[in-house]
């Protein structure tokens, strides 16, 4: 889906994005990658900016698309103005579109609630396998079939979430 990645900026300025997996590792169009500074412009995604007619400088919404090569998982984004970091966020990707409110309910499978689904987004935000016995490892979560993996964290010693892989959807 196109336009994942949205931003204000004026018309004037020149947005562009990164994406980095878990790893801090970036992505030059068609891997992840360790960072270097030489290869930096292979690591920038471009944004538009709609035309105004006559032109002026004003706020507009820039946008871009998330590389579809990328598999799903959670992703950083790093909006850049002019070449120099402006802000960060995560993105949650299944491959094919953002997972966002707008469209989660169209994500529920055939035979589950949207709060079965929810508990699973809400397992996924938390990023924490069980608080109350944090150990390093992987937790599988099922479709409501019992068999069909939705999502695979793997987990730090810590308890904290250290990779997502989102099964079938």
């Amino acid at each position: 889906m196109p336009n994942e990645i949205r931003a204000f900026g004026l018309t004037s300025e020149a947005l562009t994005f990164r994406a980095w997996n878990a790893a801090r590792q970036v992505w030059n169009g068609s891997a992840f990658v360790a960072y270097v500074t030489a290869n930096e412009a292979t690591y920038v995604f471009t944004m538009t900016a709609p035309t105004i007619s006559p032109a002026t400088t004003r706020e507009v919404l820039h946008t871009g698309d998330f590389p579809t090569a990328i598999a799903a998982g959670v992703y950083s984004i790093q909006l850049l103005v002019g070449g120099i970091e402006e802000s960060e966020y995560e993105i949650y990707w299944n491959g094919t579109l953002e997972i966002t409110l707008d469209n989660l309910a169209s994500l529920v499978e055939p035979g589950e609630t949207l709060l079965q689904t929810m508990r699973l987004v809400r397992a996924v935000l938390a990023g924490v396998s069980d608080a109350t016995d944090p150990q390093a490892g992987t937790v599988v979560f099922n479709r409501k079939d019992g068999t069909t993996t939705a999502l695979t964290g793997t987990y730090n010693a810590q308890g904290d979430r250290t990779a997502i892989t989102v099964g079938t959807v």
